[in-house]
């Protein structure tokens, strides 16, 4: 038996390269025989959901999920020669819950970065930039056209973290002294997060629940159900980065919550069905116009998923290479500022990215995909636009601020808009 760590079967994890061979989900069988007890029940719901309904669609996500997670089953102990067809099974499941990438969307990404690459190898020696330009080279882009781009920061992006400065000012101000000259701990981070809930809990008692904790882990992530903000003692994290994510994370899904449970309604609270995407792009688009920029993984992810999956007559990548791809993309990216981290470091730390592309799956000699990360650049490219329109209307962003952080809900999607109506009605009656 493997002794890498045992991760639920949807969840992200980290594994040496040495361990990939014996790659292992022990925990996937509990959650197979949850899925089987939900299928008769939640088929139960779906049929006697009204068409078209919010509920509907729950139950229809319910069911595919856990067929998500039985098809990963299989995919643990089928015969070699079987295993292509169930890895085609699991890409293709996990595509229809959570989307797959868009090969125009990511051709622009591969040319995005061979310019970047590109521009590495201009500005002076880079080996790790060389061999990203040798390898994204190997991609046709040629139907992409030279004045394409992907869109960038937020328009009014100063305007936008004005306003919200203003609004949380008090819970923001905790970040005015942070020295940006040296590292700060993992419990040093947890105790400036708290402090800033604390604030907020000062004008608002909702807020006087949530806590912060650290835990095992590569990212700092929220649990609105256990209000919870959990911070990943794997990684460490930048001080200059810590600001943009407390938007993030507390004034972006903490906030969503917080703000729809004053609705009374516990999906405005924890999410209407299908409201993933979108909500990972409301709080990137905050964490955006804080940070300066847009954070590369969504736009890594993106595009990897991609590359997993294949593009045009490009066979998909397996775990190994898109290993070596993302670790000598974090170097190139590193040397070229100047930076000299340790290969070894690096490659490491480069699993957490790989890994959730791949989880699930093994990823190794025959490719499943779980395409679940492409929701990130999804939902920021969809809320940048919704808010973009929605102030060419003529609406102010307070108005666009209060209405998309009104709940968990999706403001693009006329369902979910027609579910916060919906709710809004009734609560007034």
């Amino acid at each position: 038996m493997s002794n890498v760590k045992t991760p639920s079967m949807l969840e992200a994890f980290e594994v040496s390269e040495a361990d990939l061979v014996r790659l292992e989900y022990p925990q996937l069988e509990n959650e197979v025989i949850v899925s089987k007890n939900a299928i008769s029940p939640n088929m139960a719901g779906f049929l006697e959901a009204e068409p078209g309904s919010v509920e509907e669609y729950s139950y229809a996500r319910k069911l595919a999920v856990g067929y998500l997670v039985l098809t990963g089953s299989q995919l643990q102990r089928v015969n070699p020669e079987d295993r292509e067809f169930i890895s085609e099974h699991f890409s293709v499941s996990s595509s229809e819950i959570y989307g797959k990438p868009e090969e125009s969307e990511s051709k622009k990404l591969i040319a995005n970065q061979l310019s970047e690459f590109n521009q590495y190898l201009d500005s002076g020696e880079n080996p790790y930039a060389r061999k990203l330009v040798d390898l994204l080279s190997s991609y046709d882009i040629t139907d992409v056209a030279t004045d394409e781009s992907v869109s960038l920061l937020p328009e009014n992006s100063e305007m936008i973290a004005e306003f919200i400065e203003d609004k949380f000012k008090n819970a923001l101000s905790i970040f005015n002294d942070i020295d940006l000259e040296r590292k700060y701990s993992h419990e040093e981070i947890k105790e400036l997060f708290q402090e800033g809930i604390n604030s907020l809990a000062l004008s608002d008692t909702d807020w006087s629940d949530w806590k912060v904790e650290i835990i095992n882990g590569g990212n700092i992530s929220t649990s609105a159900k256990k209000k919870l903000i959990k911070i990943g003692k794997n990684t460490a994290y930048k001080t200059n980065r810590l600001k943009p994510l407390f938007v993030h994370e507390v004034l972006g899904h903490a906030l969503l919550s917080v703000n729809g449970s004053k609705t009374g309604n516990e999906k405005l609270q924890y999410g209407v069905p299908g409201n993933l995407d979108v909500e990972e792009g409301k709080t990137m688009y905050l964490e955006s116009v804080f940070s300066g920029e847009v954070p590369q993984r969504i736009f890594d992810r993106y595009m990897d998923t991609n590359l997993a999956l294949g593009i045009g007559d490009n066979a998909p990548l397996n775990r190994y290479k898109l290993h070596e791809l993302h670790t000598n993309r974090l170097m190139a990216r590193a040397v070229s500022k100047g930076e000299n981290p340790e290969f070894e470091t690096v490659a490491i730390s480069a699993w957490n990215h790989v890994n959730r592309i791949y989880r699930g799956s093994l990823g190794t000699d025959v490719v499943g995909v779980n395409t679940k990360d492409i929701v990130y650049y999804d939902g920021y490219v969809k809320i940048r636009k919704y808010v973009s329109q929605q102030m060419k209307s003529g609406k102010s962003f307070e108005q666009v601020y209060n209405y998309v952080m009104a709940g968990c809900f999706d403001p693009t999607n006329q369902v979910h808009v027609d579910y916060y109506e919906s709710v809004m009605r009734n609560s007034k009656k």
